[in-house]
């Protein structure tokens, strides 16, 4: 009788793991459907999708903006406080950087394409483009504007 048991048990268990297996499986994407990784990355692709119901509400911006120039990319919302910090500082630095760097603010609610393009892993994200527009670094969370500065002068940016 144990053996019964036993044997019964075990078939339950792969019955449900099998069950459980589909349908985990089923929100994956195959290579064929998966988002270019960005540029100068390791991966080749970005086997990454937008959560169901999110589109993408804009038209997407050129990246990078300005063809030559070292490109700041800096994705956040209006959700966290952190966000709102790092839009209005790069804002204040903007009539700095004119001419020398090219600046995009995206908010990962209107392009989130963009952020999924870029593998984010949270917001606030700056990614840092040279001149030829391949990624150099990024960052997470919230930079100071002296931090931000040398990130950009270490991307190739001639900023005094």
């Amino acid at each position: 009788m144990r053996t019964y048991h036993f044997v019964s048990l075990l078939v339950v268990t792969a019955t449900l793991a099998f069950v459980a297996g589909l349908k985990v499986g089923e929100g994956r994407v195959t290579p064929s459907e998966a988002i270019p990784a960005a540029a100068g990355s390791d991966d080749a692709v970005c086997a990454c999708e937008l959560p169901a119901g999110m589109e993408q509400t804009a038209e997407p911006p050129q990246i990078p903006p300005v063809e030559g120039l070292t490109t700041l990319i800096a994705f956040g919302g209006d959700e966290t406080d952190e966000c709102r910090q790092m839009r209005q500082m790069i804002v204040e630095l903007e009539p700095r950087l004119e001419g020398r760097v090219g600046v995009l603010i995206l908010d990962t609610t209107v392009y989130p394409q963009q952020a999924a393009q870029f593998r984010l892993r949270m917001v606030p994200t700056q990614i840092f483009l040279n001149a030829d527009g391949e990624e150099v670094s990024r960052h997470e969370g919230v930079l100071s504007a002296e931090e931000l500065l040398a990130k950009l002068r270490a991307a190739g940016a001639e900023i005094e």
